[in-house]
């Protein structure tokens, strides 16, 4: 509840002694801005203190805070606290009556959220011409203008008199400045104490006994969960460089010089006294960086490598904590650790997870470039401990890695002999005449033997990689007690040793666990590696099946295509990121440096615009051309030449008679293997090579395949027969309707047989098909008859009606109703694909 100032008592008790002020400070305070076109500027840090200072039921910390400039009666000049804005407000009144255009005689600024845990920086300027009023909280300004209400005080000696914290909260010394100051001053003031201001946690009290909590909180036991502990202090490493006596540049050197006399004369005479050395060196002022810095006095730090890198490191607490360290002898600023000579600042963090016995390093890397902005990104890697179970299983799962590669060793090197033997002449020397020349050897393609040599690397690179992890992991247990017990037992309150020794050691510890996990990472790169040709491997394999090998059959017929647009499309990038870099490079942080250009174009290719792009006219116009020439058309050509590739592709498979799909392919290769390997078929290569010399497709019987003298029995002839005469790709061709002719047909039939007349074949097709259908019909019945082959029903009832064109030589050529039709097509037409031969190489 709000205070009555009206009751004395009351008014007596609330009053703090231990937070009065002197009224003469605030008098010649107000004296000063009265001079000064009745402009100021109050500053002051304020924090809650513990649950007193939350609002309900919102239960958040709100700063209310009255100045009153007569308590007698009580009369507001400035106040602070919750009235519209729902984070607060400032209100400035004035004594002078209101304008017309105003119905209240105050300005109200809104206030920006303050913190709810730490402290938070409050500052109010009164801007007498034009009326402004302005508040800044923790960097962040807000403003109003009200030209028409003066700068009135109630009482002109005082701005205020007494001040009013209606909630618990901690409050720093009020910083009374007689002039308004910008906002690029507050935020200064700001940053520069925000350091030494979260260093002071207060209060050292909780509980004010006066003041009793009306909502006891009670602290419930929480139990042990799955969380990380920090095993050693962090560390802070830094590479710097020694400051140039002049930069490169001659007119930078004479800059740096014609300022340094400038702020000499300026600012180092009487009464005024400089630091004897930067009077002396130019560089300690301002200075361009030079090579890697060998020492570092200021604060008593000697070279140390992290990770391979050589600079300096302290423990991130002492830099952080403490805002004066004391070093080399004197007294030393925490905050000057990090300087413009700084190259680049790293965090290094270790965490240990019971839980999951896991060591855990955390590296926090800050580069710190003097052309461009700071660079920060992270990176954590793991150290898991296998025991039991889990590394049971991590050792099955090697050994069946193991046995693939050594399988897939097995078959590369069979496949390569196997061409090898194919490319090696073949002819003998008892066929050869000395005025022959020898047979060359047959080329192996590159792209077979680039396969192969993959493979290769690939088996000897897993075996190297698995026979490094397995002992890493198996021995994961006792690295890991080893590590976390060297930070464990480190002896950091010993005496004997001095802090820069165990800062030398605690380094050569962490160097220790640095090399640990970076020859982890290193197996985990290569192991990367490995199934990223694997899948190479695997996706170029699929090119044995036709449907799975649609992917690498698209590329392959459209990677000239692909090529050239490549090409255009360089180009156009290469142009586009020259033009942004040079027109934005200096107004947007998308296109500060040529890499950031590039990154910033692909995150436009998905839609992802620069930020605020609509503000500039140029940069709306290089947006549209970007769009309309590299997402429009470029990406629609890509898809157009995929697409064609596509199709291409697609228009092969439907055209391909072998190929049924991949599970049947697969189960029907495999029958034809073990059927093969059962009955002694005989090599496939070697038997499709001679169905490929006969350039026949339907026509060949069992009584030519017994002549190929390539089979062991009659009963491994029979089988082979049964298992592929039912596949649909070589299943005899089926003419119909060849009997009787069609109406208006008559025509037709009288050409068919003046062209066979003037071929000298006397017959037409129709007649030619009816003799083959009978010829048919006696040669399946004979063979049923006398046993020759095992013709299954299925296979009888396929020819009752279908015409097969078969070669046989038990008929004479001059039997016209029992030999078949002689083929009209000349000896020097190409043959239709041999699709026997085909199954017999699948």
């Amino acid at each position: 509840a709000r205070l009555n100032l009206t009751t004395c008592d009351e008014l007596e008790k609330a009053i703090d002694t231990n937070c009065a002020f002197s009224n003469s400070a605030v008098e010649a305070f107000t004296k000063a801005s009265t001079e000064n076109n009745n402009d100021f500027t109050i500053a002051f840090w304020i924090k809650r203190v513990w649950i007193a200072s939350q609002l309900s039921p919102e239960k958040r910390f709100l700063p209310s805070i009255n100045f009153y400039s007569s308590l007698s009666p009580p009369r507001h000049q400035l106040t602070v606290g919750k009235s519209l804005s729902r984070h607060g407000d400032v209100r400035y009144f004035s004594s002078c009556p209101a304008p017309a255009s105003s119905l209240f005689p105050y300005e109200n600024v809104d206030l920006a959220p303050v913190s709810q845990e730490g402290w938070s920086f409050i500052a109010i300027s009164r801007e007498a011409d034009g009326g402004v009023t302005r508040v800044v909280v923790n960097g962040e300004a807000r403003e109003e203008r009200n030209a028409g209400l003066a700068t009135c005080l109630e009482d002109p000696k005082a701005l205020f008199r007494a001040l009013e914290v209606n909630y618990r909260s901690l409050l720093s010394p009020l910083m009374l400045v007689p002039a308004a100051l910008p906002i690029a001053s507050v935020q200064r003031l700001y940053y520069e104490e925000m350091g030494a201001m979260a260093g002071r946690t207060g209060p050292h009290f909780e509980r004010d006994p006066l003041w009793e909590d009306p909502e006891a909180i009670p602290i419930m036991k929480q139990d042990y969960g799955p969380k990380s502990i920090l095993l050693a202090p962090p560390i802070i490493f830094q590479t710097r460089d020694e400051p140039l006596a002049g930069c490169a540049y001659e007119f930078s050197r004479n800059f740096v010089d014609t300022n340094f006399n400038k702020g000499q004369s300026e600012r180092c005479t009487a009464p005024f006294v400089c630091d004897a050395n930067v009077a002396r060196d130019s560089w300690r002022t301002l200075s361009c960086q030079g090579e890697a810095a060998e020492s570092w006095d200021d604060f008593e730090l000697e070279p140390v490598s992290l990770g391979g890198i050589t600079g300096y490191g302290d423990f991130l607490y002492s830099i952080v904590d403490s805002e004066l360290l004391f070093r080399n002898g004197t007294v030393t600023q925490s905050k000057n650790f990090i300087t413009s000579m700084s190259k680049s600042a790293i965090v290094v963090m270790v965490f240990y997870t019971p839980a999951v016995a896991t060591t855990s390093l955390v590296i926090i890397t800050a580069d710190l470039p003097q052309d461009t902005g700071i660079r920060v990104r992270g990176r954590i890697e793991h150290f898991c401990v296998l025991e039991g179970g889990d590394l049971n299983f991590y050792l099955l799962v090697q050994c069946v890695c193991v046995i693939l590669v050594g399988t897939m060793f097995v078959d590369s090197s069979n496949q390569l002999y196997q061409r090898i033997l194919e490319a090696r002449p073949s002819r003998d020397e008892e066929d050869s005449s000395p005025d022959q020349e020898p047979e060359s050897w047959k080329p192996i393609s590159k792209s077979f033997l680039l396969a192969i040599f993959l493979d290769y690397v690939t088996t000897f690179s897993t075996i190297w990689l698995i026979s490094r992890r397995i002992p890493n992991q198996m021995s994961s247990g006792f690295q890991t007690d080893q590590v976390v017990g060297n930070f464990l037992r480190f002896d950091w309150q010993s005496s004997d040793t001095s802090i820069s020794e165990k800062r030398h050691s605690f380094f050569e510890e962490v160097n220790t666990l640095m090399d640990k996990f970076n020859d982890e990472k290193s197996l985990t790169q290569m192991a990367v590696w490995i199934v990223c040709f694997n899948m190479l491997r695997v996706v170029s394999a699929t090119g044995a099946h036709p449907r799975l090998g649609i992917l690498t059959g698209t590329l392959t017929n459209a990677v000239d295509d692909l090529f050239h647009f490549m090409m255009i499309a360089f180009i156009i990038a290469i142009a586009f990121c020259a033009i942004g870099f040079a027109f934005f490079g200096e107004l947007y942080e998308d296109f500060r440096s040529v890499g950031i250009t590039s990154s910033t174009m692909g995150e436009m290719m998905l839609g992802n615009l620069p930020e605020a792009w609509e503000e500039l006219a140029t940069m709306q116009l290089y947006v549209v051309f970007f769009l309309v020439i590299c997402f429009f058309l470029l990406q629609n050509f890509l898809l157009a030449i995929i697409v064609e590739a596509y199709m291409g592709v697609r228009k092969e498979i439907l055209q391909l008679d072998v190929e049924m799909n991949y599970v049947q392919d697969c189960y029907y290769s495999f029958q034809g293997s073990f059927l093969g390997w059962m009955y002694s078929w005989p090599d496939r290569r070697k038997l499709g090579g001679k169905l490929l010399e006969w350039q026949a497709r339907f026509s060949i019987g069992y009584k030519d395949l017994e002549n190929t003298k390539m089979f062991k029995d009659s009963r491994s002839l029979q089988r082979f027969v049964k298992h592929y005469h039912g596949f649909a790709f070589i299943t005899p061709i089926e003419i119909r309707n060849f009997s009787p002719s069609q109406p208006g047909m008559e025509v037709v039939d009288e050409i068919e047989r003046r062209t066979a007349s003037l071929l000298g074949h006397g017959s037409t097709l129709s007649e030619m098909a009816k003799r083959a259908f009978r010829f048919q019909q006696n040669k399946v019945a004979e063979r049923a008859k006398h046993g020759a082959a095992n013709v299954s029903m299925k296979w009888k009832d396929k020819m009752s009606n279908p015409v097969v064109f078969e070669r046989t030589d038990d008929e004479g050529p001059d039997d016209e109703e029992s030999s078949p039709p002689k083929s009209p097509l000349p000896p020097s037409s190409p043959p239709n694909t041999p699709a026997l031969s085909q199954a017999c190489h699948s």
